[in-house]
């Protein structure tokens, strides 16, 4: 979906509500900028229930509502409303009264224009409106986190899922496995009623309750889950778009209350985060090669020595990586350094010169003793340096001999 087929079809909306509609597309006109994304007939979450606003900017935290005749009657009730959404989002709300005539209604769209645009000024960290990036798995782990108020939506389970480390091609399933935190699942449920569950969501969103209508595996599958080791889900709700659309939403991380789980009630699952951390996808040994390859080509490219350097560091760290999640060890180096209360991770990601040694010598001797670990670094030897040696063979020898003299480095692991 482009920007032009997704803003045609906000307005699209709209349509039948002839002030909504002349209110939402004169400001969008006005406006006149593609880098503000806005969302028509936007959901907020409050304490007593859920709130619809007629015009949202999610990069400003603005809403807009429009005010017709009908509000006239319900004044104090949507004064109770604004309050709530204030209060629950920490987001602002201009209001547009559609009863009055039409110089009066395009001034006060002129004021939340000026207010639109020193929003956008006094963001600090604006990011302009990116459709494809928004819906994109690789812009969250990018990030390193998903967080609610961001209002992540995907189009796909397997996009949804592969934001923390998986490498799914397709997915069918309501759940899929976190490679990274065992202890935790990832979860795409019908937050509805709808064929053997009866699974809901509370106003505030902070509870989920999973209901299994079929009564002959309600006891099984209570104890099923609750006898298990897994009582952490992070959710992403299948709902549809504002635009109609199958979308997996982002809810948060929700812990099992045993206490509250009963036949009766169903499986109750409380909020305990709006915030999950991501992950990258685990490359496998073919992935790096094919990497290596692309590097090697930029190596070849390099302007000077240090660029080049560098990139032989980013091989290096590809290396070192995959042997550290495949937990190889020489003389428990690496991890030996959490005995110091050192994190590995963060460690072998540094560019300190002493500790990319450390890692080069790490490697260097895992390929002598992991198959694998030799295929990558003979990628490595030949893609870099094609004429150093012949083959792998001399490669292995070559470095089994410079390790074994203690010419190649002057310290141990």
């Amino acid at each position: 979906m482009d920007k032009i087929d997704y803003i045609t079809r906000q307005f699209y909306r709209a349509e039948k509500k002839r002030f909504e509609h002349y209110v939402v597309t004169r400001i969008w006109h006005l406006l006149n900028d593609l880098s503000i994304k806005f969302v028509t007939q936007q959901y907020v979450t409050r304490p007593e229930g859920r709130a619809l606003t007629d015009m949202f900017f999610p990069q400003l935290k603005i809403h807009i509502e429009i005010d017709e005749g009908h509000h006239k009657k319900n004044i104090e009730w949507d004064k109770l409303r604004e309050v709530d959404i204030i209060n629950a989002t920490g987001h602002k709300i201009y209001r547009v009264d559609v009863t009055k005539d039409i110089t009066s209604i395009n001034n006060e769209i002129d004021v939340i224009l000026t207010e639109l645009r020193t929003a956008k000024k006094q963001t600090a960290d604006f990011k302009d409106w990116d459709i494809l990036a928004e819906q994109n798995p690789q812009t969250y782990i990018e990030k390193g986190f998903i967080r609610v108020e961001d209002d992540v939506a995907f189009k796909t389970l397997v996009d949804a899922a592969n934001c923390f480390g998986n490498n799914y091609k397709g997915l069918q399933k309501g759940g899929a496995k976190h490679p990274n935190e065992p202890t935790k699942v990832i979860w795409f449920p019908k937050l509805y009623e709808n064929e053997g569950w009866n699974n809901q969501i509370s106003n505030d969103e902070t509870t989920i309750t999973e209901i299994c209508k079929l009564p002959d595996l309600v006891n099984q599958h209570i104890n099923k889950v609750v006898n298990g080791k897994i009582h952490t889900r992070i959710i992403f709700a299948r709902v549809k778009s504002p635009l109609g659309d199958i979308m997996y939403r982002f809810k948060g991380e929700y812990k099992l209350d045993t206490a509250a789980t009963n036949p009766e009630t169903g499986l109750v699952w409380r909020k305990i985060a709006n915030e999950v951390k991501t992950y990258k996808p685990k490359m496998t040994k073919e992935d790096i090669l094919t990497q290596i390859i692309r590097l090697a080509n930029l190596h070849q490219l390099a302007e000077d020595l240090d660029d080049a350097a560098l990139i032989e560091l980013d091989v290096e760290h590809l290396i070192a990586d995959y042997c550290v999640e495949k937990r190889y060890a020489v003389n428990g180096f690496p991890f030996k350094l959490t005995e110091n209360n050192i994190d590995i991770e963060e460690h072998y990601k540094l560019y300190d010169s002493s500790v990319s040694e450390a890692y080069k010598q790490y490697i260097n001797y895992l390929a002598l003793e992991q198959e694998d670990v030799a295929e990558l670094m003979w990628g490595y030897t030949n893609s870099f340096w094609p004429k150093q040696f012949d083959s792998k063979t001399d490669y292995l020898e070559s470095t089994k001999a410079l390790l074994t003299s203690g010419a190649m480095y002057d310290f141990n692991l």
